[in-house]
C-alpha cells in the first residue's frame, strides 16, 4: 500500500523530499516543546514542580536530544544525513513523543497525538522500503493504544477514538507524501512548458542553444551546470560545445567529442538518453579539463530530427547519484523540443537564403540592358554578380565559336592583364 508513494531510485532523489522533511522535523520538535510548555505553564498554569519525575526527565532528555540534532546538522551534516542515523532519529522521536504523551499531566483532552504525523511522514519519505513505513505506522498505533489504556482503560467506546486517530494519521501522511512527490513533477512540467514557449518564437540557432542550456540547468534541481553540443567539423562528426550554463565555453572547446566516443557521442550515436550515476565507474566517460570542475554524475540526451543528428544536451553534478528517471525524461523532452527548434531555424535560414538568391537574380536581370554591346553586357554581368553575391572577384567566360574553348570576356576584382584569355 505504501510502495507507490515511497519508491525512490537513489539517496539524492530521496534528498529532494528529505530536505523539506528535515526542515519540517526541526520545526516540529520546536513546536512540540513549545506546545507542551504553553499548554501546561501558561494555559493550565501548572507549576514545573508539580510535574511527575518521569515527565520532567523526559522533557529534559528531549530538549537535550533536540540540541544534539541541531549541533549535528550544523557541524557534521555527513553524519546527520546518514540513513542509519535517520532511522535512529526517527525512532527516538516516536519514543520521546509516546512517553511524553503517556505521562502528560491533565490528559483529559490530549491534543499531542497529532504530532505523530511528521515522524510517520518522515518514515514514508526517507526510506526506499515500504516495510519501514508500515512498521512505523504500527509503532504509532501501538503507542496510541497504550496511551488510551493507561489513561482511560480499553473498551468498545475507547476503541473508536483510537481507530479514528490511526486513520487520520495514516491518511494525512499518505496525502502529504503524494503532494510532496507531485510538487517536483509539476515544477518540471512547468519548466518544460516555459522552455517550449521560449523556443517557439526563437529562430536564431545561437539563441536557441543558449535557451536550451539555461532550461536544462534551471529545470533539473541538482544540476550544477549544463552543456549543449552541436555537430560540426569535417563531415559533421564532431560534437562541439556551442552553449553552456555555469560553465566557461572556451574551456570546453579544448575537448571536442566524436560521435561514438564518450557518453555524449554514444548517446547521439545510439539515440538514447544516458544516466551515469558515477563517472569513475563508467569507462565510457571521457575526462574533461580541470577548469570544468568536478563531475561525479552526468545525464545526456541526444538531439535529432528524422535521420539527421544535431547534437546533445548534458547536465552534470559534483556528487554521485544526483539524477533520477524523472530528470532523464525531462532532459529527453527538452532535447526533442530543442531539436525541433534547431531544425525549424535551419529551415527558416535555408528558405531565407533561397528567397534572397531569387531576389538577387530578379534584381540583376532588371539591371541588365540587353540592347548594349556584348562587351558591356559581360562587364555589367560581372559587376552585378559581385554586387549581389558579396564576392570580390567575378569572371564571365564565353565559348569561342571557332576554337570551341572558354575565353574570359569580363572580370571584376582582377587586373585585366592578369587574366589569361
Amino acid at each position: 500500500m505504501f510502495r507507490p508513494f515511497t519508491k525512490l531510485p537513489d539517496f539524492l532523489a530521496k534528498e529532494r523530499i528529505e530536505k523539506p522533511i528535515n526542515f519540517l522535523m526541526r520545526w516540529w520538535r520546536s513546536v512540540f516543546l513549545f506546545s507542551i510548555i504553553f499548554d501546561l505553564l501558561i494555559l493550565r498554569k501548572v507549576k514545573f514542580d508539580e510535574f511527575s519525575k518521569t515527565f520532567k526527565t523526559c522533557l529534559i532528555l528531549y530538549g537535550l536530544y533536540f540540541l544534539f540534532t541541531e549541533v549535528l546538522r550544523r557541524y557534521w551534516p555527513k553524519y546527520f544525513q546518514n540513513n542509519r542515523f535517520q532511522f535512529v532519529k526517527l525512532q527516538l522521536d516516536i519514543i520521546f513523543t509516546s512517553v511524553i504523551i503517556l505521562f502528560y499531566p491533565s490528559s483529559e483532552f490530549n491534543f499531542l497525538w497529532i504530532f505523530y504525523l511528521l515522524p510517520l511522514l518522515a518514515a514514508l519519505s526517507y526510506f526506499d522500503n515500504s516495510n519501514i513505513g508500515l512498521f512505523t505506522f504500527v509503532e504509532i498505533c501501538i503507542a496510541i493504544i497504550v496511551e488510551a489504556i493507561y489513561n482511560n482503560g480499553f473498551g468498545y467506546w475507547q476503541s473508536i477514538p483510537i481507530v479514528a486517530k490511526c486513520a487520520i494519521l495514516g491518511s494525512l501522511s499518505l496525502i502529504s507524501v503524494f503532494i510532496l512527490r507531485l510538487i517536483p513533477q509539476l515544477t518540471l512540467a512547468s519548466n518544460l512548458a516555459k522552455s517550449s514557449l521560449e523556443l517557439i518564437g526563437e529562430l536564431n540557432p545561437k539563441d536557441i542553444v543558449q535557451l536550451l542550456a539555461n532550461a536544462a540547468k534551471n529545470g533539473i534541481p541538482y544540476a550544477d551546470a549544463s552543456v549543449v553540443h552541436l555537430l560540426g567539423g569535417e563531415k559533421r562528426q564532431t560534437l562541439i560545445a556551442e552553449g553552456t550554463s555555469c560553465l566557461d565555453i572556451t574551456v570546453l572547446g579544448k575537448s571536442p567529442m566524436v560521435i561514438g566516443q564518450g557518453i555524449a557521442g554514444l548517446a547521439l550515436q545510439n539515440r538514447t538518453a544516458i544516466n551515469v550515476p558515477d563517472v569513475r565507474k563508467d569507462s565510457r566517460f571521457t575526462p574533461v579539463p580541470r577548469d570544468v570542475g568536478q563531475i561525479a554524475s552526468i545525464i545526456v540526451a541526444p538531439m535529432y530530427v528524422g535521420e539527421k543528428n544535431l547534437g546533445t544536451i548534458s547536465v552534470h553534478n559534483g556528487r554521485k547519484n544526483s539524477f533520477d528517471d524523472r530528470d532523464l525524461k525531462f532532459l529527453e523532452a527538452l532535447a526533442a523540443q530543442g531539436a525541433t527548434a534547431l531544425a525549424n531555424a535551419d529551415l527558416y535560414a535555408s528558405r531565407k537564403r533561397s528567397r534572397q538568391y531569387l531576389n538577387n537574380i530578379l534584381t540583376a536581370s532588371l539591371e541588365l540592358d540587353h540592347h548594349l554591346p556584348l562587351d558591356e553586357i559581360t562587364n555589367n554581368v560581372a559587376s552585378i554578380v559581385c554586387k549581389h553575391s558579396g564576392f570580390r572577384i567575378a569572371l564571365v567566360n564565353l565559348i569561342d565559336e571557332e576554337t570551341n574553348e572558354l575565353e574570359v570576356k569580363a572580370c571584376v576584382g582582377l587586373p585585366a592583364e592578369g587574366v589569361s584569355k
